[in-house]
């Protein structure tokens, strides 16, 4: 990225998401950009941080929220561990939130209330549709599991929400050809439709779904080759057009010899235009001169070409959002800046801007695959005329990832204060974590292990242990439980500014929501300690431990 800065200066917000305390994590918390990071409502915002190791035993994710407009992102309560594909996240016209995993093999509990893989790589889609008395989404006490795919899973997995509609589509690889269905999700039974390639004896990895408001739908793949020795062989994308269970091909490009070094195609993001014509960039290797981007967009005439662009070579994942004057705004990242490419003029000439982050760790030496919320991810917190986003950091000298989040307005009548999206639907604020709002059964079906439409994670044990430090209070319920069961913490720390939960899954500490806040210790095969750490307005600093008994 070598260009000059020109054009118009931005503003940004950024906030730290968590810094994971693992160290030599093989991946960035981004990786495959493709399947959604994070959504945003009128309200809250939801985000999930993935650690993802070569070591399945080591692979976990967390689920966090922030108030729109406040600078704290929180631990919700809710984790997955033994993660083969990593959770992809959506919330639909409802404002409820959708959550898409794969769970490893050997009957481990990939996540509280029997979410558990048996004796295949299993499927989960999970709907969070309780809440918690200040608004924001219960991820502790309930969810509906809706298992459309009860076989072995492969991963390869994509979630969108039709805007219009509301309705959720899923996609998933169902065998070990990487055969890719399209399908809709919360229904019974499900119709699945097969994903057609340009080469027959190809694989399809990486799918991705782009939805104009109006509805249309399109379905973006990238072929590998099916001797494939790495990870990077792509031989070929193409775009469908879907509707009525088919597909209809309107663009593809390919690459003669994919080798997964020097020659390769992979496609990257795709936006609408204020007409609802849909463009997509997409990476093509080798080269040509420093530049291996390409913009494919949809014409007066229906036909879709592509050029290649004169930016430089952005990587496999640079984002692509058109605003409401139909200003192309391409998204990347270059060592620890953000860099926004615009153009005014259908993508013949670009201005370029880099953008530092106020929250960076002190010892960053990269950033990595900023993804952007998109109105098929987000539909009532997006807007065009703001980025909004999530991004891995680099801590280099403790060799670890970390994530964060951005905004960064467009124009004047973007804002970062508050969500400016579909304001005609909003989130409810009144309903309670005890009062789970339950969808009918013909909209989200419960299918699959979970026989029952909310699973509740507290077990019935009453006993109850606490500790307190006469400013904060630590409870367990129960305190004491049998091996490969779990317990419930909650937390009392009025008047103090953050506190974090330190022991079992949350290792050395993870940010919670104050005053109050609640959530499971994860499955426990041994005694396991956890203490509270809260620090006051002024400075001042509070304990609370507890040992739950196994």
């Amino acid at each position: 990225v070598t260009a000059a800065e020109s054009g118009q200066a931005f503003s940004i917000v950024d906030d730290i998401i968590t810094i994971d305390a693992e160290r030599s994590i093989t991946a960035p918390s981004t990786w495959n950009a493709h399947l959604p990071k994070m959504v945003v409502g009128p309200v809250w915002s939801y985000a999930v941080f993935s650690r993802f190791q070569a070591d399945v035993n080591n692979r976990v994710a967390w689920v966090y929220k922030k108030r729109t407009g406040e600078s704290s992102w929180v631990f919700t309560g809710r984790f997955f561990n033994y993660l083969h594909q990593l959770p992809g996240i959506v919330m639909d016209t409802r404002g409820d939130v959708h959550i898409v995993f794969d769970c490893m093999p050997q009957n481990h509990e990939c996540s509280g209330g029997g979410v558990t893989a048996q004796d295949n790589t299993r499927y989960y889609h999970l709907v969070f549709n309780g809440r918690n008395s200040d608004g924001s989404v219960d991820f502790v006490h309930s969810f509906l599991n809706s298992n459309e795919w009860v076989q072995e899973s492969y991963g390869y997995m994509n979630i969108a929400v039709n805007p219009a509609s509301g309705t959720v589509l899923g996609s998933l690889a169902t065998n070990a050809d990487f055969n890719n269905h399209v399908f809709s999700l919360g229904v019974s039974a499900p119709r699945f439709d097969f994903v057609p390639k340009l080469d027959t004896t190809s694989k399809l990895a990486y799918l991705q779904f782009a939805i104009s408001p109006n509805g249309t739908t399109y379905v973006a793949v990238n072929e590998l080759r099916r001797d494939w020795k790495s990870s990077a062989e792509y031989t070929g994308i193409a775009v469908y057009r879907y509707s009525g269970g088919a597909f209809q091909k309107v663009f593809s490009d390919t690459v003669p010899a994919a080798d997964g070094v020097s020659s390769f195609i992979f496609g990257s993001d795709m936006s609408f235009n204020q007409q609802g014509r849909l463009y997509a960039l997409y990476h093509k290797s080798p080269s040509v001169g420093n530049d291996c981007n390409y913009l494919m967009k949809e014409g007066l005439d229906g036909i879709f070409t592509s050029t290649r662009l004169s930016l430089g070579c952005l990587g496999s994942y640079p984002q692509l959002q058109i605003d409401s004057d139909n200003v192309l705004r391409v998204l990347g990242a270059h060592k620890k800046k953000l860099v926004i490419f615009s153009s005014d003029d259908d993508g013949i000439t670009w201005d370029k801007r880099s953008l530092a982050l106020s929250r960076l760790v002190t010892d960053t030496t990269q950033l990595a695959y900023p993804t952007l919320i998109k109105p098929w991810s987000s539909p009532l917190g997006y807007t065009p005329d703001v980025l909004r986003g999530y991004y891995a950091g680099l801590d280099d000298s403790n060799a670890s990832w970390y994530a964060g989040s951005f905004c960064i307005p467009l124009r004047d009548s973007g804002t970062c204060s508050s969500a400016s999206g579909r304001s005609s639907i909003q989130q409810s604020t009144t309903t309670s974590a005890a009062t789970p709002v339950v969808p009918p059964a013909t909209t989200v079906p419960t299918t699959g292990s979970v026989s029952a439409p909310a699973s509740t994670l507290a077990p019935a044990t009453p006993s109850t242990f606490t500790s307190t430090s006469g400013v904060i209070t630590l409870s367990a319920s129960p305190s004491t439980i049998s091996s490969g069961e779990f317990s419930t913490l909650s937390l009392s720390a009025p008047g103090v500014a953050f506190c974090t939960i330190a022991g079992g899954a949350y290792g050395a500490g993870q940010q919670t929501q104050v005053p109050t806040w609640s959530g499971w210790t994860g499955i426990l095969t041994q005694d396991t300690s956890f203490t509270a750490r809260c620090t006051g307005s002024g400075g001042e600093s509070y304990a609370a431990s507890l040992k739950i008994t196994v």
